[in-house]
């Protein structure tokens, strides 16, 4: 869903624009989201495929200009549950917080600056939290 805020980073000043994005063929359960710092791609983690999808944008930032990309990054082999996603500012780090692992993982993406998650990234760093009891 597609919220405009009044006041820049206030949620309280948001009015629902009537715009939505069904990612329903692909994602059908998404866990969070990610855009590209220009706006022109988005991306969802999926808990039940262990997948990230990317999403391109001909209008940055208007999900009602949203379609697939066929672009998709699977982390199955690390993670079951990718729940988080986030990019380095120039987008050639990719990084994915591991529910079930409770750890971020981090990808270097073959394609600069712009960030889509490919099936060649390779990961490049495990970084793991210890749970407090």
């Amino acid at each position: 869903f597609q919220y405009n805020l009044s006041v820049p980073w206030d949620i309280a000043s948001g009015l629902f624009s009537g715009i939505f994005f069904c990612t329903d063929e692909q994602d059908f359960k998404p866990r969070n989201l990610s855009f590209s710092s220009d706006g022109k791609n988005l991306y969802t983690a999926n808990m039940d495929t262990n997948t990230v999808y990317q999403y391109t944008l001909s209008i940055p930032w208007d999900l009602s200009t949203a379609v697939y990309s066929n672009k998709y990054f699977y982390i199955g082999d690390q993670s079951i549950w990718p729940y988080g996603i986030s990019f380095s500012n120039i987008g050639s780090e990719m990084y994915i917080l591991g529910a079930d692992t409770d750890t971020v993982y981090q990808y270097t993406l073959p394609e600069i600056p712009v960030p889509p998650p490919k099936k060649e990234a390779s990961r490049t760093g495990i970084y793991s939290f210890n749970t407090l009891s």
